[in-house]
């Protein structure tokens, strides 16, 4: 099973090319009825047929043949001697559920290939085996485009949710801000700016945390700017915030301690039972809406944007798309240079999470259920080198079913799984000697190699690609919604990024950034099985992490789903065909396992609603909670939504003016403080030092990431330019900072508004 003993030739078969789903076999001695079973399973197993994707006005992608002397990179007919590890198997074939898994998926990934003179039994014994390790209890609902049902955010109960934490207003405890509310007026006195802050009693305090959910005391909505800096100022007096009350906040600190976080029941999401209810919740069915040439807009964007997560199918094929452009030997030529990160990961079944080191039957079963994996293998390769080792795992798998037809010789399968093992670990990626976590694979089983955040952002090199990706509908792409507001660029949210997958590569149990929506593209050949929990169970979702000890953002997650099931949270499970797009909706936690080899292409949507915007406002205080950076720069995004006038007499108004109101308060807090501390003032247009769009502290323990308004400049002991908020600059006197507006200017565009 050496791939440099290849033969030239292509060897397609003439099965049909068919999506199918197996179901139970039984052996039978009768030929007709042999024929039938095959014929069956044949139209009904879950793997990858090399379908052909047949585009109007556009080249066809057709998966070609392993060995096709087309490919760009070409596998070496010498043995690599860096390739050569010696193994020990005591855990080949039979005895390691990952060796069946992963040989069963590259098998899969070219059943299409089995040659027509297969014996009729071993090809049932072939197909049987492949059916061993698929994909069961999907749950799937064709919607049609004509559907006029209500919006999941609304029927669930959480946009009422998010109405509430950004509409309370509470009374302070101080006595000047009692319920107080005046009309705003464009004539009010400006506020001196240049005074001398003579107070310094809270020169070493930090500042109040910029918080967007927790309760005002002032009415964004009837109170002015300059009301706003006044009570702002009072807390370097008195030490109270008397704008938001962000005294009942605390960090949740990511130590060995137990977890102990109930964030989101405290902001009025269902909790968790106390006790396990005694009837599971079942699955939830995902909507798939079928899409053809010419297909009305006028329903789709409603539908998809309304669902917690969704199905568009044939989309590509729709607006005609050429997917042969996206195939990772063309990406390789047109950038192999660029460095990636590739997952090393164990392939095994979406339903198993044995870690790395475990290696024991003994504890195999033990480990099956955990949710967490800390020990993941991350190394830097150049995408060339990557694609070179993919073509070769793609090979691999082409030989298993050709060897696997020829002569019998499935009779022995412990033997065949064995013999393919071996040549999975020869010729799978070598492992870096500089890989994290490393040394926690003993080499006892071939590892997934995983490529992700493949950047597609350098314009030149990437036009025809990034041309294709313009045929998609204006709300699926990366620069509509609220990502017009975004003024950096950020890799995988406003610019587009690929993945590509070996058999079982997993994208662990996360939300999108600041819970926004996103597209992620099934560019085939392959699939991937997809796990997801609405929103709506954020609270019980949190509380069951907190019985496990593990911790939302920093611990690796593979959630158990009939463990969820148990505990009364549905689960959405469904299959990504090629030309399948699924759309995340709001806030929607989700987990990616791929099948068979396949790329995707994804990024961040972050629709112009009420509730994305809310939604991220409340995760931004997540993030905080958790000490955890916020990627979305939410506060710079409300401002400019503001200059523009943005959102006025909608949902968002109230929501955007409470955000401006909070950080006009902050803004006056740490203008205060840097005053109080001896800080050098500078307004932006006469810095020495440039800032972009989008500046974020290089404090290494900040609390807060994103600097809007204030910028200290520091030499660090190494006489280098730091960028830091004044909370992480311990001394400031002599400091110069850098404010992007002066309050002034903030007071007139939030009164404007």
């Amino acid at each position: 099973m050496d791939p440099a003993e290849f033969s030239t030739e292509s060897k397609e078969s003439s099965v049909k090319e068919k999506h199918i789903i197996v179901e139970t076999v039984k052996n039978t001695e009768d030929s007709e009825q042999e024929e039938k079973l095959i014929a069956k399973i044949e139209n009904e197993i879950v793997i990858e047929k090399g379908k052909t994707l047949t585009l109007p006005d556009s080249p066809s992608r057709k998966r070609k043949a392993p060995n096709d002397e087309s490919s760009t990179f070409k596998i070496p007919k010498t043995e690599d001697p860096a390739n050569n590890v010696e193994v020990d198997m005591k855990l080949a074939s039979s005895e390691s559920p990952n060796s069946n898994f992963y040989v069963a998926q590259c098998m899969a990934h070219n059943i299409h290939l089995l040659p027509e003179n297969t014996n009729k039994e071993t090809k049932l014994k072939i197909l049987e085996f492949i059916k061993s390790e698929d994909e069961v209890d999907c749950s799937m609902n064709l919607v049609p485009l004509s559907s006029n049902r209500p919006d999941y955010m609304l029927t669930s109960g959480v946009r009422q949710i998010l109405k509430n934490l950004v509409s309370a207003v509470e009374n302070s405890k101080s006595k000047n801000t009692r319920g107080r509310k005046s009309k705003i007026q464009s004539n009010l006195t400006p506020i001196n700016e240049k005074s001398e802050c003579k107070i310094i009693k809270r020169k070493n305090e930090k500042t109040p945390l910029l918080l967007l959910t927790v309760p005002m005391f002032l009415d964004p909505l009837t109170t002015s700017g300059t009301e706003i800096v006044k009570k702002a100022s009072e807390w370097l007096t008195t030490g109270r915030n008397n704008v938001y009350n962000d005294k009942k906040f605390a960090f949740q600190k990511n130590t060995k301690s137990a977890v102990r976080s109930n964030f989101f029941q405290k902001k009025g999401f269902e909790p968790l039972a106390k006790q396990k209810p005694k009837q599971s919740a079942q699955r939830a069915q995902v909507e798939v809406f079928q899409v053809e040439p010419g297909f009305d807009l006028t329903n789709l964007e409603t539908l998809v944007t309304s669902s917690p997560i969704c199905i568009i199918r044939g989309l590509g094929q729709a607006v005609y798309m050429d997917f042969s452009l996206f195939d990772l030997q063309n990406v390789a030529g047109l950038d192999g240079e660029q460095v990636i990160d590739v997952r090393r990961q164990r392939s095994q079944h979406s339903t198993k999470n044995i870690k790395l080191a475990h290696t024991s039957k003994g504890s195999l079963e033990a480990a099956e259920r955990k949710w967490n994996d800390e020990e993941r293998i991350v190394e830097k390769r150049t995408l060339a080198e990557y694609a070179v080792n993919y073509d070769m795992m793609e090979k691999i798998g082409w030989k298993c079913v050709e060897h696997a037809a020829y002569k019998n010789n499935f009779e022995n399968q412990a033997g065949f799984v064995q013999e393919a093992v071996d040549a999975y670990m020869k010729y799978q990626l070598p492992l870096s000697p500089t890989a994290v976590n490393g040394e926690l694979y003993d080499r006892t089983y071939p590892l997934t190699s995983f490529a992700t955040n493949v950047d597609l952002k350098e314009e030149q090199k990437f036009q025809p690609l990034i041309q294709e990706l313009d045929k998609l509908p204006n709300f699926l792409k990366t620069k509509g919604g609220l990502n017009e507001y975004i003024k950096e660029s950020i890799g995988g949210v406003n610019e587009v990024q690929m993945y590509f997958k070996q058999p079982g590569s997993r994208t662990t149990c996360h939300i999108e950034n600041q819970a926004i929506g996103s597209l992620n593209l099934n560019l085939g050949p392959g699939k991937c099985i997809w796990y997801a929990v609405a929103s709506e169970h954020s609270a019980k979702f949190e509380q069951l992490l907190m019985k496990k000890n593990l911790w939302p953002y920093d611990s690796v997650l593979w959630p158990n789903e009939e463990e969820l099931l148990n505990w009364g949270i549905p689960v959405m499970k469904f299959i990504q065909e090629t030309d399948d797009t699924v759309y995340v909706g709001t806030g929607t936690y989700h987990w990616v396992q791929s099948i068979g080899f396949t790329g995707n292409v994804s990024w961040n949507i972050a629709e112009s609603t009420f509730d994305q915007f809310a939604m991220a406002a409340l995760v931004h205080d997540h993030n905080t909670e958790q000490s955890y950076d916020s990627v979305l720069p939410i506060i710079p995004m409300a401002w400019e939504m503001a200059k523009k006038r943005a959102f006025l007499g909608t949902e968002m108004y109230p929501l955007i003016k409470s955000i401006l109101a909070r950080s006009l308060a902050k803004s006056t807090f740490e203008l205060d403080k840097a005053k109080s501390a001896g800080a050098k003032i500078s307004n932006i247009e006469d810095a020495s030092v440039e800032l972009s769009h989008v500046e974020r502290c290089q404090g290494k323990k900040c609390k807060r990431d994103v600097l809007f308004n204030t910028v200290v400049i520091k030499q660090n002991s190494r006489n280098k330019t730091e960028k830091l908020c004044v909370d992480c600059c311990h001394n400031m006197k002599g400091s110069t900072v850098i404010m992007r507006h002066t309050i002034n200017e903030l007071v007139t565009i939030y009164n404007e508004y």
